[in-house]
């Protein structure tokens, strides 16, 4: 290849016109130009070609398939590895292979299937396979409760923020009910309301409500009106102004609803606040179970939450505001559970030891720092007399079992509910604020103290409570003050336990009395333990 140019003067060769640049191939091994440039034009081509519509088909030898499943979300599985889900188009390789449809609740459909390839032009045409698989309910399984259980987990996810997504799991649980053929239960509204933190959430049971009242088939006016008829007579009753603050102020006026609320005025509220904590320096009645001391806290009706807060003006803390509570009375243990006291119930009760502990995480019963510094069923040397702590819900609530047959007769020990714990802290006069508390951990009997003799209640170690942790469950208390706690054995009850108080690690928490946490009932923490109580069987 060479440039035949024209001679020009030196002066003159930068102003040469380009149509007078020729340029000549040459014969490659005799070959002529016109014969090997469309010998190179083809093997392009022929690349290209090679390139979309062969190398794909070898590369990706398989079929795109598409599993339409009833009902729908269910998860396609082949030889064990989750490959997506029913709906979305998936690719499988060439060659003999399991399917496996699963979703939970219902039986999984599986199915051999020898699956082809096409090899020319499977980038633009690919083999396709659309299956259909409609997946039976599995036998006694309650997709509603399960349903409440995810709602619950969604909503203590928090905090109330409209940007976020949330997923309608009630409304899907629903749906897995009808399908399965299984009956509705109105119970699963009291059960859901208090885990609200805003309208969406309640938009969710609603639409799983007429879901269920209407087997699935469109709303009409008699299901608007069943909806309406198993809100106001749940039971326990639902406050309606309670359901009311759900919904965006915007809305409620846009609709002609005023607000409405059910809760004192601060200046009423300031003074509940100081008669809640009236009475520590009353007599108190003390007895002894084993070398435990419990103290009486009388029946009374009064105020709980974060009284202080809201009389103040100021923000309430998640799930504290203030309600009448009416509460039993309990006898409850002067000073936290210790590490000798738990290494006495390890002893009668390996099961519980940590040398059990795969045991005990196989069943979800504990976490993997379950009394990690002990040995076998023995405390960390020196610490006998401190609050025993990396327990988890259930190891807490197996010992209040186990103290029930060691000790008691015609009464029985458990983890206190919401309502005990802070009536007694209040009771005991417990500090303001943790900034009051000397620092670091505390022996159980020399921890900080109150009115009525009960020690460790503000800042020592968090406390588990008996109830689950559901975050408005004041808000949607009945009127007459009586708890609408869920007992911990209901299918509905959420998988979290509220812990209650203040630990040695808070700085300066305010009004430790009335602060609110929670945790799932199988983890554990270094900064909580728990004491007990005793009522009539």
């Amino acid at each position: 290849m060479y440039v035949r140019k024209k001679r020009t003067t030196r002066g003159s060769r930068s102003q040469i016109p380009i149509e007078n640049i020729r340029v000549t191939l040459k014969p490659i091994l005799g070959i002529q130009p016109r014969i090997y440039v469309l010998c190179i034009w083809l093997i392009l081509i022929a690349l290209a070609l090679f390139l979309l519509l062969i190398l794909p088909g070898i590369r990706n030898n398989g079929t795109q398939i598409i599993v339409r499943s009833i009902p729908p979300d269910a998860s396609v599985i082949m030889d064990g590895h989750r490959l997506g889900s029913s709906g979305e188009a998936i690719f499988v390789r060439r060659g003999e292979r399991e399917l496996s449809v699963e979703r939970f609740g219902f039986e999984p459909h599986r199915k051999t299937i020898d699956f082809r390839g096409r090899i020319f032009a499977s980038k633009f045409f690919p083999l396709r396979l659309e299956l259909k698989v409609a997946l039976d309910a599995v036998e006694g399984y309650d997709h509603l409760a399960e349903g409440v259980r995810r709602f619950a987990a969604w909503t203590e996810t928090g905090p109330e923020r409209k940007r976020y997504a949330i997923p309608p799991v009630l409304t899907s649980a629903a749906r897995d009910t009808v399908r399965g053929g299984a009956e509705s239960n109105p119970v699963f509204i009291a059960a859901a309301l208090p885990n609200c933190i805003d309208e969406r959430h309640l938009a969710d049971i609603v639409r799983a409500n007429f879901i269920l009242e209407n087997r699935g088939a469109p709303p009409g006016l008699g299901s608007i009106a069943q909806a309406v008829k198993n809100i106001s007579s749940a039971d326990p009753s639902i406050p309606t102004g309670a359901v009311l603050e759900l919904v965006d102020k915007k809305r409620l006026l846009s609709l002609k609803l005023g607000e409405t609320s059910e809760s004192k005025s601060p200046p009423d509220i300031a003074g509940d606040a100081e008669t809640s904590q009236a009475g520590g320096g009353a007599p108190v009645s003390i007895a002894a179970y084993g070398d435990l001391a419990f103290v009486t806290v009388g029946a009374i009706s009064t105020l709980l939450g974060d009284l202080e807060l809201y009389a103040q003006g100021k923000k309430v803390r998640a799930g504290a505001i203030p309600i009448k509570a009416v509460v039993d009375t309990f006898q409850i243990s002067t000073t936290e559970i210790s590490n000798a006291r738990f290494a006495l119930f390890l002893r009668e009760n390996p099961e519980w030891s940590v040398t059990n502990i795969e045991a005990l995480k196989s069943r979800n019963l504990v976490d993997e720092n379950y009394l990690s510094n002990w040995s076998s069923s023995v405390s960390p040397a020196g610490f006998e007399n401190y609050p025993v702590t990396e327990i988890s819900w259930h190891s807490a609530q197996a010992y209040s079992e186990w103290f029930t047959k060691r000790y008691l007769a015609g009464s029985q020990a458990r983890l206190p509910t919401e309502d005990e714990w802070e009536l007694a802290a209040r009771r005991n006069q417990i500090v303001r604020s943790t900034s009051e508390l000397p620092a670091g951990i505390k022996p159980v009997n020399s921890a900080d103290s109150g009115a009525m003799g009960i020690t460790g209640m503000a800042g020592n170690v968090r406390e588990w409570c008996f109830n689950p942790y559901r975050i408005n469950e004041n808000r949607f208390r009945p009127a007459d003050g009586q708890n609408s706690f869920l007992d911990p054995g209901s299918p509905y009850a959420p998988l979290s336990h509220p812990v209650r108080g203040g630990a040695h690690i808070d700085d300066n928490l305010e009004y430790p009395a009335a602060v609110r946490g929670h945790l799932p009932a199988h983890r554990t923490s270094p900064v909580i333990g728990f004491r007990i109580v005793i009522v009539p069987r």
